[in-house]
């Protein structure tokens, strides 16, 4: 039997037959082909109707016709044997058949003869299946009858029982009508004190949880940090940079050191007593101020050298004291108009000292502040809370003209302060939504939309409700309403219609005589008063009458104009046709003399390089950036229980990263294979960072901790890769001249997973071959097919998370052996491999295909190879699909 012989009715059968229940756990069992013919879904999340509704619209793919022929065979042997059974114990094999048969619905017992149709014909198969109809129905017959009789018989057995159940049930809910009473009677004795009761103790949730939103808001300004100190430095000090007025070089000039993460004055400490430190000089500009982790070794000539580190997580607070404000109020409004001061600490306190001799004040970080003319900063415009903090005498460090906090971690503030009014806000919410764009998709003029513009930005944003109220002299609900009152008249005032004319009308409408005399008169009154409009009206219609006629004249020399110019277009077109069919040879030889130049610009890029390391052509003015990757905001994440899971979650992150759906699973597996090995594997080209990304909040809901090499090498990014708690980190512009060495180390502790990315495949083009026996290459501009959109879900693991178990046999990667590769690059090619396969358990040819996409084509283009494997297909050793040579088609050559 074939499925594409069935007609949809007996398709519809079998389905319903097998049931979505069964092709539901099929689906579960086949993730990778259910994927294939419903992508999107998992099968787990689908219901059995909607598995069943599945296998019906795709019944012509191998994966569901194998299917439904597998589970009918199974049946229509199971029939077979049950009826030979019967056979063997005398009876005839007709009787046989429809005994096993009876037992199915008659539907589902017919399916057994289109799995036989060869076997019997149409005649028997019709009286077959009149008699299975007809034993159905006296099977249902039957049975109605005895539940029936059953019914009847067990009604009249238990009748005296129920009676007397009756008489008990009746004496028991006179017993509890009567407990009822009473427990009511205490209710209601006590009903007004629990309600007191009641509302006293919402009161005092409601106070309760006021307390804890404000202490909750307040506590998101406090820092968790803890702050590291250098390896081998015992000492931290507060220094700003000064230049040696002798040697005229900077060094620091220490102002405080670090006890107990407060900054302590020099002589309360048992630290060596030096003046001046030591610093290094690269970046070093004088006037900065900061924390230094430092230490003092000893000489061999009886000296000390002193060494020095900047510890930038020590973050510096300075405080500006307002001395024209009073209140909090007034700092407020200061910093919104400007303060003029200069300052290089990482935070600014503004503060006015109170009536307590305490300094009270508004705290800002750096990035709050924007600087006009003459060091004058004020707080940006997006700035609407800021945190309150008080300090006494003791926390404040004063050096020369300047005040500095004590302290780093400067707790939970006091108060939050709104520094811009909830109206302010809005106001400028909307003056931001009405941009000139917008303005001029609704016609409007741009003189309208700039007084549009200043009257909005002119509303008094004082709380209008309050200012009534103190007018008025009442509360503000009564303001309320009085403005509400307000509005409501004007509003009536504007649209009201006066009684006579309301009453004029109502008496034309009534008399057809007098409004007809109504609209005759109205109508000579208006031309009258019109007359002129009318003539001038008169005349522009008489003109566009005739300019009508003159664009009839000239639309018909224009189709004229038209024919000519057709006709002279199809003879271009010939001459064009056989100008091609001229030039195919001119264009051979014009690709043979761009190869040429491709190669000559090739050379000279590459000797250009060499001569100029990329490192000194990068502007000093970069510098190297470390980011922590960051949790997502959203708490709907995916908890994956097992490695399947993983890879089904990973696969719609790399589709909000731009990956083609076709390549998600593949490079899901080759990502989650590296992973295992912690090969660190080097991403080029478009979306690098999104796919590396996309792995890491597919594992753990947050982005991957990412340092961006562009700068000159500094150990304390290494460091904080080191101390990342992140078990996933990307490295941007690994080929930094400047990092290449130290980055290249790190890869080979493969203690963590490391993806390299690089938006620039070219610049793998100049690195040594050797270099990849540390990372393998994967460039990502065939596996896309959009932008990334980047709406992540997130994953995390399970406590009891069932990880692939890696294979031990590693077997060989097939064309391997056409290219020069190295031996610790062989290794790691071979593991992945054997992985991969492992994971998806494809059928061989793809898996060869999944070898040549992911791994050797990306190797052979990093290490200048590709000409090999262009010479295996022009020799047909190996067979390319078009979609891997139309992906690879900046890559390879072009007659592959």
């Amino acid at each position: 039997m074939k499925i594409s012989d069935l007609s949809n009715e007996e398709l519809t059968r079998i389905c319903s037959f097998i049931s979505g229940k069964i092709f539901k756990k099929y689906y579960q069992e086949n993730p990778r082909n259910f994927n294939d013919i419903h992508p999107g879904f998992r099968p787990n999340a689908i219901s059995d109707e909607k598995a069943e509704s599945i296998a019906r619209e795709n019944i012509e793919k191998p994966f569901i016709s194998d299917f439904i022929i597998k589970n009918l065979k199974i049946y229509t042997q199971a029939v077979d044997t049950e009826k030979t059974k019967q056979v063997e114990n005398g009876i005839d094999g007709d009787s046989a058949l429809l005994a096993v048969l009876s037992k199915y619905k008659s539907s589902d017992a017919m399916l057994y003869f289109l799995m036989n149709s060869d076997k019997y014909s149409e005649d028997y198969v019709h009286l077959f299946g009149k008699s299975l109809e007809m034993i159905e129905r006296k099977t249902s017959q039957l049975q109605e009858e005895k539940e029936l009789l059953d019914s009847q018989k067990e009604d009249k057995n238990n009748k005296e029982e129920y009676q007397l159940q009756i008489k008990g049930l009746t004496v028991k809910c006179e017993t509890i009508q009567s407990e009822k009473d009473e427990i009511l009677r205490k209710a209601q004795e006590n009903e007004e004190k629990t309600e007191n009761e009641i509302q006293a103790l919402k009161d005092e949730i409601s106070d309760l949880n006021s307390e804890l939103l404000d202490f909750k808001n307040r506590a998101e300004y406090e820092s968790d940090e803890v702050i590291a100190q250098k390896e081998g430095c015992p000492y931290s000090s507060f220094c700003i940079i000064v230049k040696d007025e002798l040697y005229h070089m900077l060094k620091l000039r220490r102002i405080a050191d670090v006890q107990n993460e407060l900054l302590v004055d020099k002589d309360e400490t048992d630290m060596p007593t030096y003046s001046y430190l030591h610093m290094a000089q690269d970046g070093a500009v004088e006037g900065s101020i900061g924390v230094w982790d430092w230490n003092a070794t000893a000489k061999e000539d009886g000296g000390t050298f002193v060494k020095s580190y900047y510890n930038p997580g020590y973050q510096i607070t300075e405080m500006i004291l307002l001395e024209n404000c009073s209140k909090i109020e007034d700092v407020a409004e200061e910093i919104k108009k400007g303060v003029i001061f200069d300052s290089n600490a990482d935070k600014i306190f503004f503060a006015y000292r109170d009536e307590e001799n305490t300094y009270c004040g508004l705290l800002c970080k750096k990035s709050e502040l924007e600087e006009s003319a003459g060091h004058k900063y004020s707080v940006k415009t997006n700035v609407s809370l800021l945190p309150m903090f008080k300090f006494n005498d003791s926390m404040i460090l004063p050096y020369r003209e300047n005040y500095y906090l004590r302290k780093f971690n400067l707790g939970i503030p006091q108060k939050i302060i709104r520094i811009i009014k909830p109206q302010e806000i809005i106001k400028r919410l909307l003056l931001k939504r009405i941009t000139w764009g917008q303005a001029q998709k609704r016609d409007f003029l741009k003189k309208e939309y700039q007084r549009i513009s200043a009257f909005i930005s002119n509303f008094i944003t004082d709380d209008f409700i309050e200012e009534v109220a103190e007018a008025c002299n009442c509360d503000k609900e009564k303001s309320q309403e009085l403005i509400q009152v307000f509005l409501k008249n004007a509003d009536d005032y504007l649209n009201v219609k006066d009684f006579d004319s309301e009453a004029i009308y109502q008496i034309a409408k009534n008399s057809d005589a007098l409004l007809e005399l109504c609209s005759q008169k109205l109508k000579k009154d208006w031309e009258l008063e019109n007359q002129e409009n009318i003539a001038n009206a008169k005349a522009d219609l008489e003109s566009i009458r005739e300019n009508i006629g003159q664009a009839n004249g000239e639309l018909l020399e224009i189709q004229r104009k038209c024919e000519i110019v057709q006709t002279k277009e199809k003879k271009a077109r010939e001459a064009i046709k056989q100008q091609n069919a001229l030039t195919v040879e001119v264009e051979k030889n014009v690709q043979e003399k761009m190869k040429q130049i491709k190669q000559d610009v090739a050379d000279f890029i590459s000797d250009t390089l060499f001569q100029f390391p990329i490192g000194s052509m990068q502007s000093n003015e970069n510098a190297s950036t470390y980011e922590k990757g960051e949790v997502l905001s959203n708490d709907d994440y995916v908890i994956n229980n097992d490695y399947n899971e993983f890879l089904d979650t990973l696969i719609f992150e790399l589709a909000e990263a731009g990956v083609a759906n076709d390549y998600c699973l593949p490079l899901a597996s080759y990502l989650y294979s590296a992973y295992i090995h912690k090969t660190p594997v080097l991403l080029a080209g478009p979306n690098s960072l999104d796919i590396a990304n996309a792995f890491s909040i597919a594992m753990s809901h947050s982005n991957a901790s990412t340092l961006n090499l562009n700068g000159a090498y500094n150990e304390t990014f290494l460091h904080n890769l080191d101390e990342s708690e992140k078990d996933i980190l990307i490295i941007q512009n690994p080929f930094c001249s400047s990092w290449k060495n130290a980055v290249l180390k790190r890869l080979m502790q493969r203690e963590k997973f490391y993806i390299l990315t690089t938006s620039f495949p070219e610049e793998i083009l100049i690195e040594p071959q050797s270099t990849f026996q540390y990372m393998l290459p994967l460039l990502t501009d065939p596996l896309l097919e959009s932008m990334p959109t980047r709406n992540y879900v997130g994953g995390v693991l399970s406590d009891n998370f069932k990880p692939y178990e890696t294979t031990k046999k590693v077997s060989k990667v097939k064309y391997m052996d056409k290219l020069s590769v190295g031996f610790i690059s062989k290794t790691l090619l071979e593991q992945i491999s054997s992985d991969m396969h492992g994971i998806l358990k494809v059928e061989r040819e793809k898996a060869i295909e999944y070898d040549l996409f992911f791994l050797l084509l990306p190797y052979a283009y990093a290490t200048n190879q590709i000409d090999r494997i262009q010479r295996l297909v022009d020799d047909a050793e190996i067979t390319l699909s078009k979609e891997v040579i139309q992906k690879y088609q900046l890559y390879l050559e072009a007659n592959i």
